[in-house]
């Protein structure tokens, strides 16, 4: 009796020494993918009393729980703090979800630096989705991003490697343009279209059915499978294809048929997708209010805080629309100064037209002092990216 009393004890002695952090992290996990996930937590927290120093992982799991409300105790604010932790412990994709705390404003105030050095970090460390929202960010200059376009790429080619989805829709863009140092490839960008969205990223089905819907890269229009991959993506939470959706009522590539009208169908779609945090969507709502509501101070004003917003977070064409607005004075109060200084900050971003304009106002000296020879420069700039009113502009001034 004593002898088969000492072996369960010893035995209960292995196995509790074989419970580490590893072994109860790992078992955490099980009951995750179980989705048992009030063990899950007991086991995530067991890990990080075994061994705090080593306990990265564990501590991310329990943001994860914690952020999608997988217990009745979980606040974004404490998921905020468990994904610090793991990023202080060194884990590779908690970056991430910090990141994305700072971009949605989740537990803590809305700070777009803070989301870009952490998605950074987190890309950095070899994290694929993170590597294609920071490539995305920094291709295009959104949330405080500075435009990079080679950085951008050079992430999303990693991510696209690696075999993530969503990475294969932004870097079929690059292709599509020829952003970041690639040759436009647009046989390319249809590809990475396609592989993106039969492999289900949500960003990829809207793409490629913005590419059906108008008939881009040489496909044949076909608004009505256009149409039904824009409406999956948004079924799975892509505010790309919220704007998209927009864009095919303001467009009138589909009528609307709830009584609303197309001009209002358009305008809630891309308020839906500005309210996710789109910004091409905000710039698309700004304008869209300022165009259809003329004399009614209220919306215009709405309209110019959208533009701002969208500005404020890397837009270039909010910028130029917002110099617009003072030039005609349309919604605010004419202003050149205001003009050419929202024109400058969208010709700075890289805009074409905005370079234009600012060329324009330093020509005729428009809300800045008369300045020939720096027209010719912002001229030459807007020229070298195919705008042809900048062209048109280095000939009338005999320039070549």
């Amino acid at each position: 009796m004593k002898k088969t009393i000492f072996l369960s004890l010893a035995f209960a002695l292995v196995f509790a020494a074989c419970d580490n952090v590893e072994s109860l992290t790992k078992k955490g996990e099980e009951a995750f993918e179980q989705k048992d996930y009030a063990k899950a937590e007991e086991l995530f927290n067991k890990a990080i009393e075994k061994d705090p120093a080593h306990a990265a992982v564990a501590n991310r799991m329990l943001g994860i729980i914690n952020s999608e409300n997988l217990n009745e105790t979980g606040t974004p604010k404490k998921a905020l703090e468990y994904f610090m932790q793991a990023t202080e412990l060194g884990d590779s994709v908690a970056p991430y979800f910090v990141g994305q705390a700072y971009d949605q404003g989740k537990g803590t105030v809305q700070n777009f630096s803070n989301a870009i050095k952490y998605y950074t970090m987190s890309a950095d460390a070899g994290y694929p989705q993170a590597q294609a929202i920071a490539g995305w960010l920094y291709l295009a200059g959104y949330n405080s991003a500075e435009v990079n376009q080679e950085k951008g790429v050079a992430y999303l080619q990693e991510a696209v490697e690696a075999g993530n989805y969503d990475a294969m829709a932004y870097l079929g863009s690059a292709y599509e343009f020829g952003d970041g140092g690639i040759s436009k490839d647009e046989t390319k960008a249809l590809e990475l279209y396609s592989q993106s969205a039969e492999g289900g990223s949500p960003d990829g089905k809207a793409i490629l059915g913005l590419t059906y819907a108008y008939g881009y890269l040489g496909v044949n229009p076909n608004i009505t499978k256009g149409e039904q991959l824009i409406r999956e993506s948004i079924e799975e939470g892509s505010t790309l294809g919220m704007r998209y959706l927009g864009g095919l009522y303001r467009d009138k590539k589909i009528l609307a048929e709830d009584g609303n009208g197309n001009d209002l169908n358009a305008i809630n779609w891309y308020r839906k997708a500005a309210e996710a945090g789109n910004v091409d969507a905000m710039q698309n709502l700004g304008r869209e209010i300022m165009d259809t509501s003329y004399g009614n101070k209220e919306k215009q004003a709405e309209g110019m805080q959208w533009l701002q917003r969208a500005a404020e977070q890397g837009s270039s064409d909010a910028m130029v629309n917002l110099g617009y607005y003072y030039e005609k004075g349309k919604g605010v109060k004419q202003s050149w100064d205001k003009a050419f200084e929202w024109y400058l900050k969208g010709a700075e971003a890289g805009d074409e037209v905005g370079q234009y304009d600012v060329a324009l106002c330093y020509e005729y000296g428009r809300g800045t002092t008369k300045n020939l020879q720096k027209a010719i420069e912002w001229y030459r700039k807007s020229a070298d990216q195919g705008d042809e009113d900048a062209q048109k502009a280095l000939k009338r001034l005999g320039v070549k």
